[in-house]
């Protein structure tokens, strides 16, 4: 899940960035059709990017430090329950998230809905060629794919082939795919700013093309604008529809009247592709850094240093007799312990026993646990790296031993060796140090 939530975040990185641009140079221009395919094309690549992955080999021979786990805490009385009392933030993060999911989902299905109890109940007539709704309430005029729902109440006819003339712009070049994709994008990035704006943008865009085509097939542009005003009372439906009098006359109004962009401002599109390769070095391309079985010297390091506490214990290479394999220490997609760290610490407060001879002679201090997760999840090589009691020692080699099988590491699509470094931390109550010291 938590791959999930940062596939997420880098496409909201990267709706961000490609928005930017759009904004900062692209919002203003008159060249509509391409405005309209970078907002598409950038969504897509934003949607994509996160999604591939590209490898760089960058294997070494120099020291690699190993993965260090988080540091497990072990009482006389248990793991520290500041952390298994609770329910883990990510899963309040899963509540809320799916929740805004199954939120949006429900709006998209009834806005599909209150269109087909339109089509239901008053029926699909035939316009001049044009498929058409009329409609007896006072909604403004919409386009729906290749359906127009048209209010015709005090239109004459002159005004009523404006409209139209409009609508089948928006039919012709396919609007309605473009706020389909945004509406399903926004079910599954609600919470992201980026992709609102998109769909706003977007829309604004539909708009600009619709007035365009319809300017452009001769209607005088003085008699379209005092229709767009005449009709601003209406009420629009929902979000997924094209509408005639969308909230943005003054914008439309403006573009209108204002100057083609000269031909050299579409050169600004070429700043995309810095910006994209950017991204894709941000986000697929990863640096994977491997090691074959290194000498204890380069795999002390591995570990840091602590004051007062004895030096790291090396460990072997490879079990004898068995044919030494490649172990990486840093790859494309780590391992994981099943269900994630929360159930890491929670096998450890169930299966971990503080030694009693440990425990009355008021032995505490921290072990590290070397050991290799196999290709098919398994634990082997387990190692003591630093130990502090014999008893304490043993007994977290125990548990480490006893662990499931993890899901495995992948390199290059393919499963490999991978090492971890475990700390685990024997504590003793407060109490018991006192009476150690009296």
């Amino acid at each position: 899940m938590t791959d999930f939530y940062e596939y997420l975040i880098q496409s909201l990185i990267c709706l961000g960035c490609l928005y930017s641009l759009y904004w900062l140079l692209l919002r203003k221009e008159t060249f509509f059709l391409l405005n309209r395919i970078y907002l598409i094309s950038s969504i897509l690549l934003s949607i994509l990017i996160p999604l591939f992955k590209i490898s760089l080999d960058t294997t070494q021979t120099a020291p690699i430090y190993t993965a260090m786990l988080e540091t497990v805490t072990y009482s006389s009385q248990g793991i520290s329950r500041t952390i298994n009392n609770t329910i883990p933030l990510m899963n309040y993060i899963a509540i809320v998230y799916f929740t805004g999911v199954i939120f949006m989902l429900i709006r998209f299905i009834f806005q599909i809905f209150q269109i087909a109890i339109f089509i239901k109940k008053y029926g699909v007539t035939h316009y001049k060629g044009t498929k058409v709704v009329y409609i007896r309430k006072k909604y403004s005029t919409f386009s729906f794919f290749n359906i127009i729902f048209f209010n015709n109440e005090n239109i004459s006819e002159k005004k009523m082939d404006k409209i139209i003339a409009h609508e089948k712009i928006h039919i012709r070049q396919m609007h309605s795919i473009d706020v389909i994709f945004l509406e399903i994008l926004c079910i599954f990035q609600w919470f992201n700013p980026f992709v609102w704006l998109y769909k706003h943008s977007i829309k604004e865009i539909h708009e600009y093309l619709a007035d365009d085509g319809v300017l452009g097939q001769g209607y005088s542009k003085v008699n379209y604008q005092n229709l767009l005003f005449a009709l601003i009372p209406g009420m629009r439906l929902n979000e997924i529809t094209n509408n005639f009098n969308h909230s943005l006359i003054k914008k439309r109004f403006i573009m209108m009247t204002k100057s083609k962009s000269a031909r050299r401002a579409k050169f600004k599109l070429l700043l995309v592709l810095p910006l994209t390769i950017m991204l894709i070095f941000a986000f697929s391309v990863t640096a994977s850094k491997s090691v074959t079985a290194q000498s204890s010297s380069s795999k002390a390091k591995s570990v840091k240093q602590e004051k007062k506490e004895k030096p790291l214990i090396s460990v072997s290479e490879a079990e004898k007799g068995q044919k030494e394999e490649e172990i990486f220490l840093v790859v494309e997609k780590q391992p994981k312990y099943p269900g994630g760290e929360s159930a890491r610490k929670k096998f450890f407060e169930e299966n971990l026993k503080y030694p009693k001879q440990s425990k009355e002679k008021g032995i505490q201090g921290k072990v590290y646990v070397a050991f290799v997760v196999e290709k098919d999840g398994s634990i082997t090589n387990v190692k003591m790296l630093r130990g502090i009691d014999p008893l304490l020692d043993n007994e977290a080699l125990r548990v480490v031993r006893s662990m499931p099988k993890w899901e495995p590491g992948t390199q290059r699509g393919q499963n490999v060796r991978v090492q971890f470094n475990m700390p685990i931390k024997f504590e003793l109550p407060k109490e018991k140090e006192k009476s150690k010291k009296k």
